[in-house]
């Protein structure tokens, strides 16, 4: 192909290897959520880009460009559902990133490319807030001034280094601003608070439970929510985080029942007390407050110990014990708990409610049904039935695995005569199942059991490792009761967690997986620092709402209204420019010339040592001319030093290699240069 056209603009070399490397930096986090052609346009639009600054091919036609757009929408088309996800719309706007390269003609389309992003940095904000990819966006802001700055640099400026430095530089410079704007400005909702098919995805808890479900979510490690306790906090085996309530069953799956839904009981969303909330849920003693951060679920619930009741406002209760929010959880959110370790649930049942509490398939598990008609006839009241049900799942070779084998159409029975190997929903279910078949009211309870204390022990971390299903058995004037069959096969997954009742599996799992290093300390201490950063970041800077910011203003400037407000923030911001202001002129005053002008002074201070002094009119071909008739040994030096001076300072080279090469030359031939007499072995200068 034939060179671009010559009224084109030609990007300086320094700010394309700026803006390469800034488009492969704010892609790297979106890989994971876009197809792989995405970055494949990418790759084949570098390249091209590349070839015609090279001179090697031309701009593609306008008719090629059309056509990689329109193939690229329709990729996206018929790759995305919903069309208007916004895993859809970053696709889109990868591609227009990409395809930009091929149609820079004007200064103004590479400042577009570098705008367009600044805006894709902030996209990755919409599906993660992390610690993690917050430093990583920002060494990518970094990138993408570097390709701004290189832009409006000479060609003079050819060291990537030296531009990125002076990236960092603009960066730390705004960063007194930034915070002081974070903390000055009224909250409102971020951005990333809008719902995401992504954050729906990251949710560990399903609506229905089957055999196996929460198995997998037992070699999962990734974080569920973090508390923070007011009080000390309560032994492992106390900490059963309720997350939701299953009280239909159609002979393999729990599912939540029309009387488990929100609209069961009345919810106050403002933060005040919730009509009839102590009279419902009976006696409430011994109240133990905590915060929770919970991380992204996409879903309504939320999790906390039993019984619980949050004053945050948007969270509510429902008539099963459980805490949800108003709206769907699609960012980290942070709410107050106060649970009542002493309390009675539900102390009255109704009739109809009663009936479905204890409704079985009438076909299907016949073993089981017969077994539990047995134990039944054996015991002399419900209490001592359940005592016996636990004593078979404790006496009886039962084990568990984290790698259950499959159930059949009847796994129930199954379960309970056959394979006897199981994690704890298998237990839970066959548990609710026994009590039903005995006419006695159970529900299935799921969510997480215990948690894993932080580096500092200021807070519980807790993953999807810890997920857990228990059984809810109810008993006349004494409500629902916990019940746990897993704590009679494995009291250590209770008392220890799941890392030591399952350390014989935890092999199988993947190498990358950190419950497979929690014997190696370094590697342990390093995680739960890890973790601990990543804590503060989301209290202190992901949980900053209007409730903390309301805090913060009170202890610092006391009672403030929104006119305060704004007078100390507008203070504040102008006070760090004035400085800023300040500091730029100062250095302005004292600035250094330019690497090639002062490359060029030194020159002329080595003559002056010699005795050649350049005069303050004199320009550089009259004083070289000048200094080779009182150095006409060094002529031919000074003919070199100053042709590439003006060379550099003076004309418009073509090539921006051209104009490295020869500054490199320039100061290779100062530094070699050297006064007649030390170089030859004599002494003196030539004739005046």
């Amino acid at each position: 192909m034939s060179s671009a056209a010559k009224g084109d603009f030609q990007i300086p070399r320094n700010s394309l290897y700026w803006l390469l490397t800034a488009q492969f930096v704010v892609i790297v986090p979106h890989l994971e959520r876009i197809p792989a052609w995405v970055l494949g346009v990418l790759l084949i639009c570098g390249v091209w880009r590349v070839m015609i600054f090279r001179g090697q091919w031309t701009y593609p036609p306008t008719r090629l460009r059309i056509m990689l757009v329109i193939v690229a929408m329709l990729a996206i088309v018929f790759q995305f559902r919903p069309l208007l996800g916004l895993e859809a719309m970053v696709a889109m706007l990868l591609t227009a990133f990409s395809l930009k390269l091929l149609e820079m003609r004007q200064q103004r389309d590479a400042f577009l490319v570098i705008m367009l992003g600044y805006f894709i940095i902030m996209t990755e904000f919409l599906f993660e807030q992390g610690m993690l990819v917050a430093t990583y966006m920002v060494f990518a802001f970094i990138v993408i001034t570097a390709a701004m700055i290189g832009l409006n640099q000479t060609r003079t400026h050819l060291r990537p280094m030296r531009t990125l430095r002076l990236a960092l530089v603009l960066t730390a410079q705004s960063i007194p601003v930034m915070i002081v704007v974070f903390i000055m400005f009224p909250r409102v909702s971020p951005l990333w608070a809008v719902n995401s098919t992504q954050a729906s995805a990251t949710t560990g808890m399903s609506e229905t439970m089957s055999p196996g479900d929460i198995a997998k979510l037992g070699q999962s490690t990734r974080v569920a929510f973090r508390a923070t306790f007011k009080e000390p906090i309560p032994p492992r085996r106390q900490l059963y985080w309720r997350g939701l309530v299953m009280s239909e069953f159609d002979g393999r799956t729990w599912r939540r029942g029309p009387q488990d839904t929100e609209q069961a009981f009345r919810i106050d969303w403002s933060g005040a007390d919730i009509p009839r909330f102590a009279e419902y849920f009976g006696r409430m003693r011994a109240p133990i407050r905590y915060d929770v951060i919970l991380e992204p679920t996409g879903r309504q619930w939320l999790f906390g110990l039993a019984v619980a009741r949050s004053r945050t406002v948007g969270v509510g209760v429902t008539a099963d014990a459980r805490l949800i929010s108003q709206v769907p959880v699609t960012s980290k959110f942070r709410y107050d708990v106060v649970s009542y370790r002493d309390y009675i649930l539900e102390p009255r049942l109704s009739p109809a409610s009663l009936r479905h509490k204890i409704r079985i398939p009438s076909d299907g598990n016949r073993r089981a049904r017969v077994f539990a008609e047995e134990l039944l006839n054996q015991s002399g009241s419900r209490e001592a039935y359940i005592n016996r049900v636990l004593d078979y799942f404790r006496l009886e070779p039962f084990a568990y695995t984290l790698q259950p084998p499959l159930l059949g159409e009847n796994p129930v029975d199954q379960f309970l005569f056959e394979t006897r190997r199981g994690f704890c929903e298998h237990y839970a279910s066959a548990f609710a199942f026994l009590m039903r078949a005995a006419g006695i009211p159970a529900r299935i309870v799921a969510g997480y059991q215990g948690g894993e204390y932080s580096a500092d022990r200021s807070y519980l971390v807790v993953r999807d490792s810890d997920a857990h299903a228990w059984v809810e058995v109810w008993l006349e004037g004494r409500g629902w009761m916990r019940f746990d069959p897993t704590a009679e096969v494995s009291p250590d997954r209770i008392d220890l967690g799941l890392e030591v009742a399952a350390e014989a599996e935890l092999d199988q799992l993947s190498p990358l997986s950190p419950l497979r290093y929690r014997n190696i300390g370094v590697i342990n201490w390093i995680r739960l620092r890890m973790d601990l950063l990543n804590y503060y970041w989301s209290r202190m800077v992901l949980g900053y709402d209007r409730e903390s910011q309301a805090d913060f203003f009170s202890r610092w400037f006391g009672e403030v209204d929104w006119r305060k407000t704004t007078v100390i923030m507008v203070g504040l911001v102008s006070a760090l420019y004035l400085l800023t202001a300040l500091s730029l002129l100062r250095k302005r005053a004292v600035k250094k010339r330019d690497p090639v002008t002062e490359s060029y002074l030194r020159f002329c201070r080595k003559l002056e040592r010699i005795g050649v002094v350049r005069r303050p009119d004199e320009g550089p071909v009259d004083f070289a001319r000048r200094a080779k008739q009182r150095l006409p040994s060094m002529a031919e030096e000074i003919d070199a030093i100053t042709g590439d001076y003006v060379a550099l300072a003076y004309a418009s080279p073509e090539h921006a290699e051209r104009d490295e090469t020869r500054f490199r030359r320039l100061r290779q031939r100062i530094r070699q240069l050297r006064r007649p007499g030390r170089r030859r072995g004599s002494h003196g200068v030539g004739a005046a």
